[in-house]
């Protein structure tokens, strides 16, 4: 409730000041894996419009390496100014439980701003495979108990999880083969 001698104080002007515009310079977008991958691609694709949006070119910065744990730890150790973004996939989530160590807190250094995709799964196997349904592969894993193998896009990447998740509860055994690791022909 007001009194009588704070009631002259509503007769002040008063100033209003704008937040600048966001960006003032260009932005940065970092993205912890090499160029030509699917996060990069995406990255590039969304780029051009948010420049068009926003009025300042959105620059990629591929920084890959170890699970994605170096660049987002260029993208942690950035000026708070808003102008460094992380572009990063499922491996973000990961990264506490397999790199305690990565010089930045995945959850508490990061502020989420936007879902920009989502990733599907699809099991695949060799037409050489005696299998047409996934209770048959299934049967199939279980008489070849470590002899079959499995290709992922890396070691803690999400394809390599859900590999983990389905030999965790079928409780079939493969082996896991990183397509990086994969000889080249």
């Amino acid at each position: 409730m007001l009194t009588r001698r704070a009631l002259p104080l509503l007769a002040l002007p008063v100033t209003a000041r704008a937040q600048p515009r966001w960006p003032q310079r260009p932005v940065k977008l970092v993205v912890p894996f090499a160029a030509g991958g699917i996060i990069d691609v995406v990255a590039r694709i969304i780029a051009e419009p948010l420049a068009r949006r926003f009025g300042q070119p959105f620059v990629i910065d591929n920084v890959p390496g170890a699970g994605s744990t170096i660049g987002a730890r260029a993208a942690a150790r950035a000026a708070p100014d808003g102008q460094t973004l992380l572009f990063n996939g499922a491996a973000h989530v990961v990264i506490p439980a397999l790199y305690p160590d990565a010089g930045f807190d995945a959850l508490a250094d990061f502020i989420p701003v936007a879902l920009v995709g989502d990733q599907s799964f699809l099991l695949c196997v060799h037409p050489s495979v005696p299998a047409r349904t996934v209770p048959e592969f299934l049967a199939w894993l279980r008489t070849r108990r470590g002899e079959a193998t499995f290709a992922t896009t890396g070691i803690g990447a999400a394809s390599h999880l859900a590999g983990e998740l389905l030999k965790t509860l079928a409780g079939v055994d493969f082996t896991v083969v990183p397509i990086a690791a994969r000889p080249r022909r």
